[in-house]
């Protein structure tokens, strides 16, 4: 086994394309559509994004077996900081096989550090039940004040 952690590239969009549908899957497998009309969006998706979002890549002997994404997000000017933004780290996918080897804090350290390089001021994190362990020992901590509106999308 011989793990690496990259920066995707566009060369990734099948892959990223193919790991995001099986999250999906995991998660609900009752949905339209196929994998084949999925990854076309899904290019012009990230196309659209103008680097707006980054994604991150584990592999395995070159197989795309993990991933995660950072969206980068401007936030108002404040006086005397005219450019900030924060990082939003999203969809943080491992294959079932490799879970549990240390590969999604490898996935998570490597998207904090592309908002440090990219002079994110923050990084937030919505995470689901069973990964707020694996954000908590990444350094995340929780913030009460964060309050969220679902608008049914």
């Amino acid at each position: 086994m011989s793990i690496k952690i990259r920066e995707a590239t566009d060369d990734d969009l099948d892959d990223l394309a193919r790991l995001r549908w099986q999250w999906r899957i995991d998660r609900n497998p009752a949905f339209d559509g196929t994998l084949a009309e999925f990854r076309l969006g899904f290019a012009d998706w990230w196309s659209a994004q103008n680097g707006r979002c980054r994604a991150v890549v584990g592999t395995d002997d070159g197989r795309v077996i993990a991933m995660g994404f950072l969206a980068l997000v401007n936030r108002v000017p404040d006086p005397g900081v005219l450019l900030r933004h924060h990082g939003d780290l999203q969809s943080l996918y491992v294959v079932p096989e490799h879970r549990r080897s240390g590969l999604g804090s490898r996935i998570v350290q490597a998207l904090v550090e592309l908002a440090r390089a990219s002079d994110c001021d923050r990084v937030n994190v919505h995470s689901g039940r069973r990964s707020v362990a694996l954000y908590e020992r990444s350094g995340f901590e929780h913030f009460h004040q964060l309050m969220t509106l679902d608008l049914g999308g």
